[in-house]
């Protein structure tokens, strides 16, 4: 009987460890799909808060994933926390239609407005 049980433990810890390794979430989903560029809309805003994993845009709330790329001032390359808020940008995003969401593929810091911080500031 010992054996039976053992081996039934085997594979139920090989499913689950499968399940968990094959089921895409949705956000996982989402960060690694690249995007048809008719998918894709630019603009240029006022970048006026974030949090973890997002941006607001007066009024709007944009997803930012790990794939994301922002550029400060002098084109580099910074993470979501270096981003500097509130700020003047040029930006590429998903079109919520076609998608489902808002997330950004870029964003390029034009402008940093004399406030501007690299806290985490919740807007409404």
């Amino acid at each position: 009987m010992p054996r039976h049980n053992n081996i039934l433990i085997r594979l139920m810890t090989v499913t689950l460890l499968m399940a968990i390794v094959l089921w895409p979430s949705g956000s996982a989903l989402a960060e690694s799909t690249k995007f048809d560029k008719a998918d894709l809309v630019q603009n240029e805003a006022d970048i006026i808060g974030k949090g973890p994993g997002y941006v607001f845009v007066p009024e709007i709330k944009f997803k930012v994933t790990k794939e994301t790329v922002i550029l400060n001032l002098a084109g580099r390359p910074i993470t979501l926390q270096e981003l500097m808020v509130p700020c003047r940008a040029r930006f590429t995003y998903t079109n919520p239609a076609a998608v489902g969401q808002r997330i950004f593929t870029e964003i390029r810091v034009l402008k940093y407005y004399p406030n501007a911080s690299t806290r985490f500031i919740f807007s409404r």
